[in-house]
């Protein structure tokens, strides 16, 4: 079986992991050397991603089960809704229907760092079918645009 091509592979810093009534949140930091502003939105801000998160080796912490091993992953449909920019780091959060991931594993990403593989991405809205269109919207927004 052929392996799927990535569209983009990040080393990436995991953040703190949230947990809402229907959604989980992972952030995560990437540092501007391995991406531009203009690359995080083209390919992150406003998308619903399709990819995985991975752990590295060797960072476990205290509060980190040593029994997390390195290269665990997590393969999951997330969205990212904005992005942040600072001076040396980009950052995001990516947020994962709880139906469609085991919360217990997106937990130990929390404080680690990793890589984050994407494999395709839409836009956001349009991942959304039958989304209430609001003032303004329209089908042939782009063309207006220039």
């Amino acid at each position: 079986m052929a392996k799927k091509a990535k569209l983009l592979e990040l080393d990436v810093s995991f953040g703190d992991v949230s947990i809402g009534e229907n959604t989980g949140r992972l952030g995560v930091t990437m540092q501007r050397k391995g991406l531009t502003p203009a690359q995080a939105d083209k390919h992150l801000c406003g998308k619903r991603l399709t990819g995985r998160v991975i752990s590295d080796a060797g960072n476990s912490n205290g509060d980190q089960p040593a029994m997390f091993e390195a290269g665990e992953s997590i393969d999951a449909v997330f969205d990212v809704k904005a992005i942040s920019l600072k001076p040396k780091s980009i950052s995001c959060g990516l947020t994962f229907m709880l139906q469609s991931v085991d919360i217990n594993a997106l937990a130990h990403f929390a404080q680690r760092s990793g890589k984050l593989q994407i494999d395709q991405l839409e836009d956001l809205l349009e991942s959304k079918p039958g989304r209430p269109k609001k003032d303004g919207d329209g089908e042939d927004e782009d063309e207006d645009e220039e």
